[in-house]
C-alpha cells in the first residue's frame, strides 16, 4: 500500500534528464514534480561548500583534479554539462527554499562543520532539510550543533565491511554447496553469470542468509543514535525492514530506483520515499 505520505525524490536532481548536480537538474526535477531534491556536497580552498557528487572534478565536468584544489572562483569556471556551471550551496538554498524538501549527503566531518555554518545562516526551513552520511558521526556533529535538523543514515553492504565481508562469505559457501552437488560445473563459470539474471537469483538467494541479521544491527544502530531515517540502497531493503522501521516511527528511503517496475513494488511495501533519477516517472 502506498505511503500517502510518500515523497518524490529527485536524485541529483532530474540526472537521467540533465547534467547531475546542476540548477539545471534541479529546476528540471522541480517541474517533474519531485518533493525533494537530493544532492553531494564537498569543500573547495577556500572553504566553500559547492555541489558535486565525486571528491574530484574529472567525471562531471571537463576539468581535472580534486575539489579542494579550486577556490569557489576557479571550480566555477568548469563546465558541468551542457555550459552549467558547478553550483554552491547557497545557490542552491536560494533555488529550492519554499519550493521543496532538500537531502543533503556528506562525505566528512569537514564538510559537516562548514555546512553547519552556513545552514545556520539561511533561512532554508530546518524542517525540510534531511542531512545523510554513510558515516554516521558526521550527521552525529550536525545533530549536536542543530538539534532540530533531522538525520539519516546511507546504507549499503560495501560502505559497511562486516556485513561486506559475511555476505562474500556465505556466497562463496554457497557456490561450493553447489558445486558438491554439480561436479562438473566449474566455479569460474559460476562467477562468470553473475552479471545474467541467474548469478543474480544466487547472489540473492545468498543475502537470504545474512538480511535478516543486517536488518537488525540497522534497527538497534538507529534507535541508540536516534536516527531518524534511513537511506538504505535497493538490493538490501525488505518489506519486513520497512514496517519494522516504520514501527519505531522511523522513515525509509530507498535509492536509486528508476525501473518503473521496482517503483511499484517499494511503493507497495510503503516507503516513505525513493530516490530517482527520473522524477516523472514517480
Amino acid at each position: 500500500m502506498t505511503n500517502p505520505n510518500f515523497i518524490n525524490i529527485g536524485h541529483r536532481g532530474a540526472c537521467g534528464y540533465e547534467p547531475e548536480n546542476t540548477l539545471r537538474s534541479f529546476r528540471k526535477a522541480l517541474a517533474m514534480g519531485a518533493d525533494m531534491i537530493e544532492l553531494d556536497v564537498w569543500l573547495t580552498k577556500d572553504n566553500h561548500v559547492v555541489v558535486i557528487h565525486d571528491a574530484t572534478v574529472n567525471r562531471t565536468t571537463n576539468g581535472k583534479g580534486f575539489v579542494r584544489d579550486f577556490t569557489l572562483a576557479e571550480i566555477k569556471q568548469l563546465n558541468a554539462g551542457l555550459g552549467e556551471a558547478i553550483p554552491a550551496l547557497t545557490e542552491v538554498l536560494a533555488l529550492l527554499n519554499g519550493r521543496s524538501k532538500l537531502n543533503i549527503e556528506i562525505k566528512t566531518k569537514t564538510v559537516a562543520e562548514k555546512l553547519a555554518e552556513e545552514l545556520s545562516q539561511t533561512d532554508f526551513s530546518k524542517s525540510d532539510l534531511l542531512i545523510s552520511s554513510n558515516i554516521l558521526e558526521t550527521v552525529l556533529y550536525l545533530r549536536n550543533q542543530s538539534p532540530e535538523l533531522k538525520i539519516g543514515w546511507v546504507f549499503k553492504a560495501v560502505d559497511n565491511p562486516p556485513y561486506y565481508v559475511r555476505l562474500v562469505k556465505n556466497f562463496i559457501a554457497f557456490l561450493l554447496r553447489l558445486k558438491k552437488f554439480l561436479p562438473f560445473i566449474k566455479l569460474g563459470w559460476l562467477f562468470k553469470v553473475l552479471t545474467y539474471p541467474l548469478g543474480q537469483l544466487l547472489w540473492a538467494m545468498a543475502m537470504l542468509g545474512i538480511l535478516p541479521l543486517t536488518h537488525f544491527f540497522i534497527t538497534e544502530k538507529m534507535l541508540s543514535k536516534q536516527v531518524d531515517a534511513l537511506c538504505i540502497y535497493y538490493l538490501i531493503l525488505t518489506q519486513g525492514l520497512v514496517k519494522r522501521l516504520h514501527k519505531y516511527n522511523k522513515e525509509v528511503f530507498v535509492w536509486t530506483v528508476n525501473n518503473p517496475r521496482l517503483i511499484a513494488r517499494y511503493k507497495r511495501w510503503g516507503v516513505d520515499g525513493i530516490f530517482c533519477n527520473y522524477p516523472d516517472r514517480l
